[in-house]
């Protein structure tokens, strides 16, 4: 499991020997919570379920600490479950007119909570 490295940048994040060269292109290991798949490149990691990635230039994956927050994806906007605000790290604060609960994040107006 690896993915291609950025262009031009010679090798792998956070990594002085962990690469390997293959006609010019860099192929990085896979972060824990990522999914690459041959032909992955920096932009194109799938981030799995419970992790997130703060942008799509970065490696570094984190896992989530809200169980259910976090839904994965490729883009850091589409990671977090409805209710939660891909604006905070880690899926970790409610969305506009939602709020917290024990149990997760919950539409201000629901009436069942």
């Amino acid at each position: 499991r690896s993915y291609q490295a950025p262009e031009g940048k010679g090798g792998c994040w956070g990594s002085e020997d962990n690469s390997t060269a293959m006609d010019d292109q860099y192929c990085c290991p896979c972060p824990d919570g990522a999914e690459c798949e041959e032909g992955t490149t920096l932009s194109t990691l799938r981030i799995e379920e419970d992790y997130f990635r703060l942008s799509r230039s970065t490696p570094m994956v984190y896992e989530c600490k809200i169980d259910g927050a976090c839904v994965g994806g490729l883009n850091s906007s589409d990671l977090c479950a409805e209710g939660y605000d891909p604006e905070y790290p880690l899926c970790g604060v409610c969305a506009a007119d939602y709020y917290a609960s024990s149990e997760g994040c919950y539409p201000c107006d629901a009436s069942e909570r």
